[in-house]
């Protein structure tokens, strides 16, 4: 069953119906509640024994922050992971840099990196209040300009 508050959000995203954006926002946000949907149903062990089952409460607060300030951007989409520890792991990938962000669902803090792929070296890392809209600007306009370099 899917959250009301993140169907909530959903609906309260603004649209521009004259170019069609509200479509790309609606599939957008429906790709994200799918697979929070899907990250509801790990159970602990999922991983060889190991992997705690990730908070169902702490997923409906993650979705609704991504619907309210992620999903309207024009930035891609992030490969949604669980984690061992009971985090969700967001990942994008661009031709010469790797980011990743692990989110703590209790803290509502992440941690944020980008890798060069060919050096092996990070480029940024920084701890992210992930229930701050400032920290949601800084992490879009981030991904925008490394869209902008692919």
């Amino acid at each position: 069953m899917k959250s009301k508050a993140l169907e909530s959000a959903a609906a309260s995203v603004p649209s521009d119906a004259s170019t069609g954006r509200r479509d790309s926002i609606e599939s957008r946000r429906r790709t994200v509640s799918d697979r929070f949907e899907e990250l509801k149903e790990v159970e602990d062990g999922w991983f060889d024994g190991e992997g705690i089952a990730l908070d169902p409460d702490g997923l409906d607060w993650l979705g609704l922050q991504m619907a309210t300030h992620y999903v309207p951007t024009d930035t891609p989409l992030p490969h949604l992971f669980p984690h061992v520890r009971g985090s969700v792991s967001a990942e994008w990938s661009f031709p010469q840099i790797e980011c990743g962000l692990e989110i703590d669902l209790k803290a509502h803090k992440g941690s944020w990196f980008d890798v060069d792929i060919e050096t092996e070296e990070g480029i940024e890392e920084r701890v992210l209040d992930i229930d701050s809209e400032a920290e949601w600007r800084w992490m879009t306009d981030r991904l925008a300009s490394l869209v902008g370099k692919a």
